[in-house]
């Protein structure tokens, strides 16, 4: 009696062994891919590029009449914000830095559009131009105005949009250039040099 036992216990180890595994299996081959650190982070920075940023009726004009619709402002893929990126230092100089990148599609077809956006960190007189991609893939420099808080441009399509601002990130300080660094290691190292010889001295006193 004890051996049928045994071996009827045996046999449902084995079902309940396989069973597991068969769903195991099936549930792996429905998950998602993991992203990597990097994907993530890049997801969040084109995230980050697209806040800020808005275009209601008020500020479009639509073939030369007042437009009634607001415009839609979505984030880009990352791989968007690298063209931008690449795209601004060739079109507008090595010193051009991207501020936003956004896509924006209107609700309605035109020939001509006008539209003043809201931009976070923008002020006016600034020296800004706005990167049109086109149809193509293409990138398109665009002449822009810079009000307070706001970029004007004209555009023949919609798609993905970069601001760039001509110099100096708006909001940022100019980097400290290398000149006005030296003295402060030069100080660091001579107290570094200085305690060095006290630290000697008393290991001998010491002794």
């Amino acid at each position: 009696m004890k051996k049928k036992i045994a071996v009827l216990l045996t046999a449902l180890m084995v079902l309940t062994m396989g069973t597991t595994v068969f769903a195991a299996g099936s549930s792996s081959s429905n998950a998602e891919p993991v992203k990597t650190q990097a994907q993530v982070a890049a997801e969040k920075e084109a995230e980050a590029l697209a806040s800020g940023v808005s275009a209601g009726a008020a500020g479009i004009v639509i073939d030369g009449a007042a437009s009634t619709v607001n415009a839609s402002i979505t984030a880009v893929a990352p791989a968007t914000v690298d063209s931008a990126k690449s795209a601004a230092t060739v079109l507008a100089g090595s010193n051009a830095s991207v501020l936003k990148v956004v896509n924006v599609t209107l609700p309605v077809n035109f020939k001509s559009v006008t539209i003043t956006f809201a931009v976070s960190g923008v002020k006016a007189g600034q020296s800004v131009s706005v990167l049109h991609q086109t149809a193509s893939g293409a990138w398109e420099l665009l002449p822009a105005t810079a009000g307070n808080g706001t970029i004007t441009a004209t555009f023949t399509s919609l798609s993905p949009v970069a601001f760039i601002v001509n110099g100096t990130a708006a909001g940022t300080a100019a980097s400290p250039k290398t000149g006005n660094a030296l003295p402060i290691f030069a100080v660091v190292a001579v107290i570094c040099l200085a305690g060095v010889a006290v630290c000697g001295k008393n290991v001998k006193f010491n002794n």
